[in-house]
């Protein structure tokens, strides 16, 4: 699989005597260079598909020649309009930016697959989590091909929840028994604006949800339930106070609970999780992010850290 940047350029060392030369063939052969180098050749083959298998010439000067392949393994994905697309397909190495409407139910869309050689006849899983996949369906007569439909993806709650940043992946096993994933595309949803208006939203709802992330973060080696267990000692105290809490006292409580999952869902989004939170809350906690700058800065302040133990401690 390529790097976030694409694939790089593959060399490859040609050993040979002193009186050998390594001649590039075809017509895209003046892209390939050819170093001379002590014991042999270095070529240099640029990161497209059609220098996955190229052919070199080995010439001696004394007249003797063979012909060489030179082989890189190499993954390249293509988005189709639809199975009736019969135009050249585009390989990439880069994520493309999808939108919902790539994932809908009306949505003629394919994602096309092609593995190196050495993986012919290998199975490869299109989807957003290891278990939450579609088997990408090898294509007749194109055993290095596969495609799968967008429109079979968008059962997943993680698209149709509409949370930009949702990567879409490949995943697999080589025909070697080597275990592999990469990036083939990232949702990218046109955010409506968030008027946020706390004196509309209910503590209890709030609390819900700040109890369903504390859960999700479990296991993940963080340190936000300790903010989490302290908004709720603070909801126990709303909730049962003798008289009805004053709606100062709300808003300061749901202004710190959205402003905790918008912590929360920012750190852990460059990490490549997020939390299944409804994509309305994550919308209210971004806007609550932008409105209360100061109150997100003090919880960054008052977070707890990890010591190296791995228990939570106080900063």
């Amino acid at each position: 699989m390529p790097s976030s940047n694409g694939h790089a350029t593959a060399p490859i060392k040609v050993v040979h005597d002193a009186h050998c030369q390594v001649i590039p063939l075809g017509a895209d052969a003046v892209s390939v260079s050819v170093i001379t180098e002590e014991g042999g050749t270095r070529v240099e083959l640029p990161p497209l598909p059609i220098f996955d298998e190229t052919l070199c010439l080995v010439e001696h000067r004394g007249g003797g020649q063979v012909e060489i392949g030179l082989g890189v393994d190499r993954v390249w994905w293509s988005m189709l309009d639809g199975p009736e697309d019969k135009t050249r397909v585009d390989w990439t190495d880069r994520p493309f930016e999808l939108r919902a409407a790539d994932f809908a139910a009306t949505s003629q869309r394919l994602l096309r697959v092609r593995l190196p050689r050495a993986w012919e006849g290998t199975t490869v899983d299109v989807g957003v989590a290891p278990y939450r996949t579609v088997l990408a369906r090898p294509l007749p007569r194109r055993r290095r091909e596969a495609e799968v439909p967008f429109r079979e993806l968008g059962r997943f709650p993680e698209v149709t929840d509409g949370v930009s940043g949702v990567e879409l992946k490949l995943w697999g096993r080589s025909s070697a028994g080597e275990m592999w994933n990469g990036v083939v595309g990232r949702l990218i949803v046109a955010e409506p604006t968030t008027r946020l208006h706390l004196e509309a939203l209910s503590p209890v709802n709030a609390m819900r949800i700040l109890t369903r992330l504390r859960q999700q973060c479990l296991g993940r080696g963080c340190c936000h339930r300790a903010l989490v267990d302290r908004l709720r000692k603070r909801y126990d105290r709303l909730a049962r106070h003798a008289d009805c809490p004053s709606d100062a006292e709300r808003q300061t409580f749901l202004c710190d609970a959205l402003c905790v999952l918008a912590l929360v869902e920012d750190e852990h989004l460059r990490d490549g999780w997020s939390p299944r939170i409804p994509a309305r809350w994550i919308r209210r906690a971004r806007a609550a992010a932008t409105r209360f700058p100061l109150v997100l800065e003090g919880l960054k302040l008052a977070r707890p850290w990890r010591d190296r133990g791995g228990s939570a401690s106080d900063s």
